[in-house]
């Protein structure tokens, strides 16, 4: 009986061990939606918006997320706060990147990335 009640104490000890410490990491991510140019093609008799895709570097200028082209809405990612860099390319190979701020405590925050050429020039 001992050892059943030990166990069982053990266990939500356990249990509530990682609840703290899933609402502490909860309280240390931003959803940021990622919003980049799109372009529209016709899929199945109904025209849908495809949005660019976009790679986020670190301060390092090491890759933390690619995200290929999305259909219908941007993309919404979690991440730290912190300093990062958003490169975004188009579908005729230009790019253009935007540094960006992730700051402590904001719950959400929206990205845009839209000025890219659709023809000629450069980034």
């Amino acid at each position: 009986m001992y050892r059943k009640t030990l166990l069982a104490a053990l266990i939500l000890l356990g249990l509530s061990y990682i609840a703290r410490g899933s609402a502490h990491e909860a309280q240390n991510i931003v959803i940021i939606e990622v919003v980049t140019q799109y372009r529209f093609v016709y899929d199945d008799g109904v025209f849908r918006k495809v949005y660019s895709p976009f790679s986020i570097l670190d301060e390092n200028g090491q890759t933390v997320i690619n995200s290929g082209e999305v259909y219908d809405r941007p993309t919404q990612i979690k991440i730290k706060p912190g300093h990062y860099k958003i490169v975004v390319k188009n579908s005729s190979g230009y790019s253009k990147a935007k540094e960006i701020t992730i700051k402590h405590g904001n719950r959400f925050q929206v990205i845009t990335i839209n000025e890219l050429p659709a023809h000629g020039g450069g980034a």
